[in-house]
């Protein structure tokens, strides 16, 4: 984030920014080499806890 957004400042003006890591990351479940419905619940089931 930057203030201000855009526009001009005067000489020496002052520019503050925000510096993020980003948003925080999760594991996503593995879904591969089960049955079609396995794989669904456990989307459903990680969605409802970090959706």
């Amino acid at each position: 984030m930057q203030s201000p957004a855009t526009g001009t400042l005067t000489k020496g003006g002052t520019v503050a920014l925000t510096i993020s890591d980003g948003p925080k990351l999760v594991e996503v479940p593995a879904s591969s080499g089960n049955k079609p419905r396995k794989p669904k619940k456990r989307c459903v089931r990680w969605a409802s806890r970090y959706g």
